[in-house]
């Protein structure tokens, strides 16, 4: 906080041009050599320059700042990282090799920057330089150095403290300092967020890494995984659990070490904050087959959950915790969503068709068939995840590189395509799960917005339906979202799931301020939720420490002007 407090007080000073919020990229070319340079306001994730053709060029890890730690390191033979400047440098030496034409990007984390080199500068121009992510005279620099030195002097202790004190309050990780602990290094004991833990074992792969859930609890203390009375001081390094010290002395596991850890003198807080306990209320349970594999679940509108299975190829209907009955399905489903009514859209990747089925009291009836190979814009796609919302559909279609969205009336007609821009998705097939969010009495083309879970991002984004990014946002391990289109009490109307955080966020659609509805405790390993509007239920589906799986029901209390009582139909 000091760091940035400094920096950005400084910039004013000095007169430095200002780039993006988060990321500034700038350019020079000196005899055929090009030098980028990216500069962070506050570095603490990852950096990586990708090349005009979309590959990694070259990357540095999120820096571990310690007190004795150098200012200036290289992390590879062209890379070199001022953590006293925040910024990270690449030196392409030989221009005419790699072809650096076009537009570079760099990403701090999962916020980018990117400038364009033009082919005519890189014949006609011996050296050019771009100097608006520096100080643009002497003076300015001298400014900078002044002005920082005397704010330090009188406002060093006070940060100082406040650190300390949100240190002793919250635990957040030891990298970047801004999402929420979920593992342990074992090796360092110093706390990673999920998007920081792959970083650190990339370049530390002989480092074990315990995931630690009890983070999530938002309690004060962690306890031992094997009795769950005492609190936790130590950690296996091959079965990752953690244990007190009378289990630890009784733990047998064949290559396993106990490595003492200082558990008990972390107060373990959240960053983010937790709802209260009457907004949401548990009704029931609903236990799940070990052999069923859920690819998509959803409520209709006489609040029967339906579930689908692409192991076994079944609709799986439940009427509150009872099984209502199965429905066999030719092919394997890949994504579900519901329509309108008893009506439920499942589709079928392999056979690049969508399948509408009404669910009566007994059966699943086909309505209606979508196919994609007898659409011009679509007879090469893949349907995938899928969400509706006021007589349109957005459907995942395609892989790789012809990876898209595509918008679709109810009847399946092609509107349009959205090419989603700043590579915010990866495409790989049901890696990423939608919320539909219409405008009501809008441009039925134009007016609304997507919400996407993106898995291998570790992200979720909003676009608009030109594919423009709105916003986007870390999270850990994202899976199932829905929207909530009444008015609440919170003022949160965005709900995603996170595996990897055994816990349930709540987002605002504008300003991405979060809280956490579930956590640890309540939900462990949350993948699919559904919600149902008119009764203000919300299902979610868990997979237990036992690896079973289950449906928690819940009453979603946080409806403005709603009277919260079980109106389900017998």
């Amino acid at each position: 906080m000091a760091t940035s407090v400094l920096f950005v007080l400084g910039l004013f000073v000095s007169g430095l041009n200002g780039c993006k919020e988060n990321v500034c990229l700038k350019k020079e070319i000196v005899n055929r050599t090009l030098i980028l340079y990216c500069r962070v306001y506050e570095l603490g994730l990852s950096i990586e320059f990708h090349h005009p053709k979309g590959v990694v060029f070259g990357d540095c890890p999120a820096p571990i700042r310690k007190k004795n730690s150098k200012l200036a390191f290289r992390c590879d033979n062209n890379i070199i990282q001022n953590l006293k400047t925040n910024i990270t440098t690449l030196t392409v030496e030989d221009i005419d090799k790699y072809n650096v034409s076009g537009e570079w990007i760099c990403t701090h984390g999962s916020y980018p920057d990117a400038i364009t080199i033009p082919v005519y500068e890189l014949h006609n121009v011996q050296s050019s330089k771009d100097d608006s992510c520096k100080t643009q005279t002497t003076a300015g620099l001298m400014g900078f150095f002044i002005f920082t030195t005397l704010v330090s002097v009188v406002f060093n202790g006070v940060l100082l403290w406040k650190r300390r004190t949100r240190r002793a309050e919250e635990e957040a990780c030891d990298t970047c300092d801004t999402l929420l602990t979920c593992t342990i290094c074992t090796m360092c004991e110093k706390l990673y967020c999920g998007i920081c833990f792959p970083v650190h074992l990339k370049y530390y792969p002989y480092h074990t890494m315990c995931r630690i859930e009890h983070f999530f609890t938002c309690k004060d203390v962690v306890y031992c995984k094997n009795c769950s009375e005492k609190t936790a001081t130590n950690v296996c390094k091959e079965c990752r659990r953690v244990l007190c010290r009378f289990c630890g002395n009784t733990h047998k596991c064949n290559r396993g070490k106990l490595k003492e850890l200082n558990l008990e003198l972390r107060r373990v807080r959240s960053k983010t904050k937790q709802c209260n306990a009457d907004e949401i209320e548990h009704i029931e349970t609903c236990e799940i087959s070990t052999d069923v594999r859920i690819c998509g679940m959803a409520f209709i509108s006489d609040c029967r959950i339906v579930v689908g299975d692409n192991n076994n190829h079944k609709l799986v209907i439940f009427k509150g915790k009872n099984l209502e009955f199965v429905h066999d399905l030719d092919y394997e489903p890949r994504g579900m969503a519901p329509v309108t009514g008893n009506e439920i859209a499942v589709t079928f990747a392999d056979q690049y068709k969508i399948h509408i089925y009404n669910i009566t009291n007994k059966d699943a009836e086909l309505t209606r068939l979508i196919n994609f190979k007898e659409e011009k814009y679509l007879e090469k796609l893949k349907p995938f995840s899928i969400s509706y919302d006021k007589n349109r559909f957005v459907v995942e279609a395609g892989e790789g590189e012809d990876g898209c969205i595509v918008l679709l009336d109810d009847e399946g007609a092609w509107l349009k395509t959205i090419h989603i821009k700043n590579n915010l998705v990866h495409f790989c097939g049901h890696t990423i799960r939608m919320a539909l969010d219409m405008v009501r009495g809008g441009d039925t083309l134009n007016d609304g917005h997507i919400f996407i879970s993106a898995m291998s991002r570790k992200s979720v984004s909003c676009i608009d339906l030109k594919g423009n990014e709105i916003w986007t946002i870390p999270l850990t391990d994202p899976r199932g979202i829905v929207v909530i289109q009444e008015e609440t009490k919170s003022k949160k109307n965005i709900i995603v799931a996170s595996k990897a955080c055994s816990a349930i966020f709540r987002l605002n659609r504008n300003d991405r301020k979060d809280d956490v509805l579930l956590a640890k405790g309540d939900v462990i390993y949350p993948r699919y939720i559904a919600y149902h509007a008119e009764n203000s239920l919300l299902c979610v589906h868990v997979t237990t420490d036992t690896h079973e799986q289950q449906l928690l029901l819940y009453s979603y209390h946080d409806i403005v002007n709603v009277s919260y009582h079980d109106e389900r139909k017998d």
